[in-house]
Order: C-alpha cells, then sequence, then structure tokens
C-alpha cells in the first residue's frame, strides 16, 4: 500500500509511503504519553499516601494529647499544622500541579468558592470578623483534609485502616517505579489479547449455538415430514372394500 495520507501528531493532513514509516511515527508519540501516564500516576499513588500519612498521624497526636485543637482560633490551629510539618491536601496540591503540566488552565475552586461569597460591607459601618475573614482564607481549606475529619475517625481502628491503605499505597508506587514505559504499554496489549481472545471466544460460542438450534428445527421439520409421508396415501396402495353382512346390519337396527 503507498501513497497514504493521514493526520499526523500535530494534526497536519501528511503523506505516508509506508506502512511501517506511519507505525514508526504513531509508535514515538504512544511512548511518549506512556511517560506521561507513568509520572501522572506516580504522583497521583504518592499523593493519596501522603494524605493518608498525615490523616492517620493527625489520629495519633490528637489521641495522644500531642495535639490540642479543642477550643482554639482556626488561625492557631492551621499555624499549628503547619508548624508540625503537616501539608496541605496533598491529593488537591498534586492536581493543581498534575494541570499545570499539562498545559491546562487551572482554575482554583477555593478562588471560586471565595469569589461567590458575599465580601464584608465596610460600608455600611459594619466591623469585619477577622475569624470570619480568615475563614475564608485558601489556607483554612486546604486543611479541611485533617481538620473536618468527623469524631468516628479518631479511633484506633480508623487509624489502623487508613495506615493499611497507605502501605497498599505505596506498595503500588514502588511496582510502577520498577516499571518503564514500554513496560506499561506492553501491560495493556497483554490485557487487551486477553480481553479479545474472551470476546472472540464468545462470539464463536454464540454463532455455535445460533448453528446448533437451527441444525435442530431442520431436524424437527424433517421428523415432522416424515411423520405425514406415514399417513398419506401410497400410490401403489390397493383399495380394499369393507364388507358388512347381512346378520351384523340387522343386530345393528336392533339395537
Amino acid at each position: 500500500m503507498t501513497c497514504m495520507n493521514a493526520f499526523d501528531h500535530n494534526n497536519c493532513l501528511k503523506r505516508y509511503d509506508k506502512v511501517e514509516e506511519m507505525l514508526r511515527v504513531f509508535y514515538d508519540v504512544r511512548l511518549k504519553y506512556y511517560a506521561r501516564r507513568k509520572d501522572y500516576l506516580e504522583g497521583q499513588l504518592q499523593a493519596e499516601a501522603d494524605k493518608l500519612t498525615n490523616q492517620a498521624r493527625f489520629i495519633v497526636e490528637k489521641c495522644d494529647k500531642g495535639l490540642v485543637v479543642e477550643n482554639k482560633k482556626r488561625k492557631v490551629m492551621v499555624e499549628e499544622l503547619i508548624k508540625r510539618g503537616y501539608a496541605p491536601d496533598p491529593i488537591a496540591d498534586w492536581k493543581k500541579r498534575a494541570s499545570k503540566l499539562q498545559g491546562l488552565d487551572v482554575l482554583d475552586e477555593e478562588a471560586e468558592e471565595s469569589e461567590d461569597e458575599p465580601e464584608p460591607e465596610q460600608e455600611k459601618g459594619k466591623p469585619v470578623d477577622p475569624e470570619k475573614a480568615f475563614q475564608q482564607l485558601k489556607e483554612v481549606k486546604k486543611f479541611n483534609y485533617l481538620l473536618g475529619m468527623s469524631m468516628w475517625m479518631l479511633t484506633k481502628e480508623k487509624k489502623d485502616d487508613l495506615l493499611k491503605q497507605r502501605d497498599q499505597k505505596l506498595s503500588e508506587l514502588n511496582i510502577l517505579k520498577a516499571k518503564s514505559p514500554p513496560m506499561l504499554w506492553r501491560e495493556d496489549l497483554d490485557a487487551f489479547l486477553i480481553k479479545l481472545d474472551e470476546v472472540e471466544e464468545k462470539e464463536r460460542q454464540d454463532e455455535a449455538s445460533v448453528n446448533k438450534k437451527g441444525s435442530k428445527a431442520l431436524a424437527a421439520n424433517k421428523k415432522n415430514r416424515k411423520s405425514l409421508m406415514d399417513i398419506i396415501p401410497s400410490e401403489n396402495g390397493r383399495r380394499v372394500e369393507p364388507k358388512i353382512s347381512e346378520d351384523l346390519i340387522k343386530r345393528i337396527q336392533a339395537a
């Protein structure tokens, strides 16, 4: 096959003289995106593990009385968390960084929410509440994943469950880091071939089932036609006239 025209990765129409040339271009582009996909998944798993670690650590310090958040202003609580090394929501931070790497315009949801909230009415002479103003800051909302946990979260069972989930995420992360982009591609191809075999096998079974039903219906029709032939008079048959005796006629009439 020659003189093939197709759009390349720059969305420009290009002429390809060989199929191999088209596959080579596709391979390079595909491999590049698998590298980006690997970085994306690593960042996602690391962010999820960091969030679970911080939540479990927060529960431990809260239960051990090492961290006291009761009867404190939000600003003081946030400053205490930052001083102790707690990071803002790792998943939200990772999503923002991932969007920037992908070249997308990132809209800060928290900023949008703050824009929707009414501003303090200073022109009406009402004093601005510093605590309320601080609550609208993004720094507070970044720590909602810790300060927003319910009392049921502050249990040993929940802490152990969070640590178990954290270990699972870290295990997945280590496995992913040990793989190269071509390995991820081959795994997807292997999974695709397995699924393709399953679909084709199901199609063969469906086709065989239809053929089997058709064979049974054909056999039934043949059987019905054979039964019908059994009751049709034969062309070579001889008609036998029934004979009724006079004695039988008299007995029937007498009855």
